[in-house]
């Protein structure tokens, strides 16, 4: 009867061990700090923009004419 429980702890503990241990080879999930799992975000970024903006406060000096014929200058 000894053997039998000893043998039978042993199988009981390896189940565990063996059962345990297949949840960590899982890299694509995480946990949140409420508890929730689930696969991990897309962390990419989008490439950056540029903007080349014009000086606003120099003035544009030179004369130009409008489509009726008058000239003046900004």
């Amino acid at each position: 009867m000894k053997k039998l429980l000893f043998i039978s702890s042993i199988c009981a503990a390896m189940f565990f061990a063996i059962s345990c241990g297949n949840n960590n080879s899982k890299t694509d999930t995480h946990v949140h700090d409420d508890g929730s799992t689930h696969q991990d975000h897309d962390t990419t970024k989008p490439v950056q923009q540029e903007f080349n903006v014009a000086d606003t406060t120099k003035k544009d000096t030179s004369a130009h004419t409008h489509d009726d014929g008058k000239k003046h200058t900004h």
